[in-house]
């Protein structure tokens, strides 16, 4: 494979569009970095445009030729047969392309869930016209493709949801696990591809080459992490529940727009992970609404039901049975009505982090309001938050980004003064147990610059970088800290870590 051939297997659940992603925004973001292509389109040259765009670009889409109806079978022999008759469809299209592009995108899903139970064609054998059986997908993966990146696109599970009813329905539960499993058989397969290549940059960092992306990052941060080692990578920290709680209760937007300064300011010129690129707590706040009037009314209720006890108490003693009768149907009726139904409840996105359009990954605008039974989003959100599947999920997530990255870049904006978020402390102690470096940026009377960890973090490890409290201090601000991030990468890849 030439050095400059960019393979890219892209992977990812059901639900996400990905022929979309890559067909609408991905490949014209591509097409416009390129000089030839930009000429012919001035001078309205369609022939030219067409020859470019197929020697620059290839897009396979490994199951276009499965029956949406083999999906619910996918566990079966027929199911299985369907999907190998499509895979080795597409492997004669790459296998007689000559014109191998600068670009090739391999759409294809690693795994797959039907009933619960997940199916994954890695493991499936095909036996060849000479009788030779071989794991067909897994080899073609290892000997023929060899991707330079696995890329396991995800979403929020709530905006799958809403995309796929109502033709197919999984719970929320089922998306969120078939998320891990796809990005868990991208890890194994860029694994394998990498010792078998001998190309593994280093053992301190094995997931570089099968980085997870959302659908809502840039498509300037996607682009430059598979095609320019020289662009920095990196992570961008901030608080987020404080400013939401304030934007939400007070329609204060001043923390978040200056956190939406800082996070536009880096995506425009590195490749960035953003946390907010995912954000399934719309989730957890509305149920947690939901079980604050859940609570007030059971409360409400025990205390008819005392009420209700005392009166029959009266009405027995006073042998008034009739009134008494007359209690026991309504202490029966309160016992018999439950404060919890599992009636949809209705999520208005809008009410979460307000921002501006971006050019991002997705095709599709961002859903506004969506309902989600209330059973499954108990399964998925518990009043215990360290056992919640969602807020492991988001711990776990925002760490891999990390480790996917160059360095981090923390903000405290101005009205966050000594109190450090939960989430930007565990990155923190994160990027330092992994070795990265740590840039703060932070206003001059903010007092608290490292938090709990001022300790335990090295000077050498770590960059503060202190600004006015106005919007030109902060511009210059986040220049420097552009500078510090260039040079970390640049040390990346002099000491041959990515």
């Amino acid at each position: 494979m030439s050095l400059e051939q960019i393979r890219v297997l892209v992977a990812g659940h059901t639900g996400l569009n990905k022929l979309k992603c890559i067909e609408e925004h991905v490949v014209p973001f591509l097409l416009e970095r390129d000089a030839d292509w930009r000429a012919a389109t001035a001078k309205g040259d369609q022939e030219a445009c067409s020859r470019i765009r197929n020697e620059q670009i290839l897009v396979l889409e490994l199951e276009r030729a499965i029956p949406s109806t083999a999906y619910g079978i996918i566990g079966t022999p027929s199911g299985r047969a369907s999907w190998m008759s499509s895979f080795l469809e597409m492997k004669r299209t790459w296998l007689s392309n000559a014109s191998k592009p600068k670009y090739v995108f391999l759409l294809a899903h690693l795994s797959f869930q039907s009933e619960s139970h997940f199916y994954t064609p890695i493991t499936w054998t095909h036996t060849a016209d000479d009788g030779k059986i071989s794991f067909a997908f897994l080899e073609f993966l290892l000997d023929d493709f060899k991707p330079t990146f696995i890329i396991t696109l995800i979403d929020d599970v709530y905006s799958v949801q809403a995309r796929l009813n109502p033709r197919r329905h999984f719970r929320l539960s089922e998306l969120l696990r078939w998320r891990n499993v796809e990005a868990l058989f991208a890890d194994y397969v860029m694994d394998a591809i990498e010792i078998r290549r001998g190309d593994r940059k280093s053992g301190l960092f094995p997931r570089l080459r099968s980085p997870i992306f959302s659908v809502r990052q840039s498509i300037y941060s996607l682009i430059t992490y598979i095609s320019d080692p020289n662009v920095p990578r990196i992570y961008l920290s901030y608080p987020i529940t404080k400013p939401l709680t304030r934007w939400r209760c007070c329609r204060d937007r001043d923390m978040i727009d200056q956190i939406n300064h800082f996070r536009h300011f880096f995506s425009a010129k590195v490749s960035s992970f953003d946390p907010l690129t995912i954000n399934e707590r719309p989730i957890q706040i509305a149920l947690d609404g939901v079980r604050e009037s859940e609570h007030a009314k059971e409360e409400q209720r025990i205390s008819t039901l005392q009420r209700l006890t005392a009166e029959l108490a009266t009405a027995l003693d006073q042998t008034d049975y009739t009134n008494a009768k007359t209690l026991l149907g309504s202490i029966n009726n309160t016992l018999i009505n439950s404060c919890v139904s599992d009636e949809d409840l209705d999520i208005r996105l809008g009410e979460m982090w307000p921002t501006e359009d971006e050019d991002t990954i997705a095709p599709f605008t961002p859903t506004t309001q969506i309902s989600i039974k209330r059973s499954e989003m108990d399964e998925v959100i518990t009043k215990n938050r360290a056992q919640s599947v969602v807020d492991r999920q988001i711990r776990v997530r925002d760490l891999r980004l990390i480790d996917q990255s160059d360095c981090v870049v923390i903000y405290r904006p101005g009205l966050s003064k000594k109190d450090w978020s939960t989430g930007t402390q565990m990155e923190c102690s994160h990027a330092r147990a992994s070795g990265k470096a740590i840039i703060i940026l932070k206003e001059i009377d903010d007092a608290e610059p490292m938090g709990p960890f001022d300790h335990k973090l090295p000077a050498e490890d770590v960059i503060v970088i202190e600004h006015p409290a106005n919007e030109d201090s902060r511009k210059v601000a986040f220049g420097e800290a552009l500078a510090r991030v260039k040079h970390y990468s640049e040390e990346f890849l002099r000491r041959n870590l990515r």
